[in-house]
């Protein structure tokens, strides 16, 4: 059995609202990107090395949602599990605080290669949803797109209903998601893109220190954007009380 590798990602965020008026901000992004987190014979996540990091896999949205679905590919596509292989980008929780991630993304390969993806996302409301992307047990190429409704409310200044476009290119690793309105405009393009890094010795020591500081600064950031968006007077949408869509 092969062991989880970790490697630190060192990348930046642009995000960019187009209509109906314009804003944008690119900041510096952490994070970790774990190769090999799922035992996919014995159909449990592997213990992680790392004492000062952790995922916890044991949230309702991964045990109900993402581990049926990763089994269900898995009967559909006829996939052989000696050849499979689960990855996940995600800031990590440490041993005195939870990590908030508004978007990780689950990489299942296979033979080397990206055949589905899952975006997990997550509100300041803590709701989740999961967004799942598939190529028909194909390897997914970087001139694919793969669109899918809007689920869950995200914003104060979005709808909650409307649709995604995500694409995704593994070397180097790039994801664009673009989020249109109700009335198909395109409202928001995002990416975020980077490198995996080996690192060793002080500099992953600092490596460490700055996904710490990433994450205690994520929710600022958003609240700040947020403000700046008030400022600007765009439509208030409501969360009133759950931000699903039914």
């Amino acid at each position: 059995m092969k062991n989880s590798k970790q490697f630190i990602f060192h990348g930046k965020v642009f995000h960019q609202r187009v209509f109906p008026k314009k804003h944008k901000f690119v900041y510096k992004y952490e994070s970790l990107y774990v190769k090999n987190i799922y035992s996919f014979s014995k159909f449990s996540f592997l213990k992680q090395s790392n004492l000062f990091f952790k995922f916890d896999y044991s949230t309702s949205q991964v045990k109900d949602n993402i581990v049926p679905w990763i089994k269900k590919i898995i009967k559909d596509f006829s996939l052989d599990v000696d050849f499979l292989e689960l990855n996940i980008l995600k800031t990590p929780n440490t041993f005195f605080k939870k990590a908030f991630n508004p978007v990780c993304f689950w990489f299942i390969n296979y033979k080397d290669q990206t055949i589905a993806v899952i975006a997990e996302v997550t509100n300041t409301f803590k709701e989740q949803h999961s967004y799942f992307l598939d190529n028909g047990g194909k390897p997914i190429t970087d001139t694919q797109w793969f669109k899918g409704d809007k689920k869950l409310y995200v914003s104060p200044f979005a709808d909650r209903i409307g649709k995604y476009e995500f694409n995704f290119n593994q070397n180097p690793l790039k994801v664009k998601i673009n989020e249109f309105d109700p009335k198909n405009n395109l409202e928001i393009i995002t990416s975020l893109k980077g490198e995996y890094i080996v690192a060793t010795g002080f500099l992953r020591f600092m490596m460490y220190i700055r996904i710490l500081s990433n994450s205690f600064i994520v929710a600022p950031r958003i609240h700040i954007q947020a403000f700046y968006l008030w400022m600007k007077k765009l439509k208030f949408y409501s969360h009133n009380g759950s931000g699903h869509v039914k």
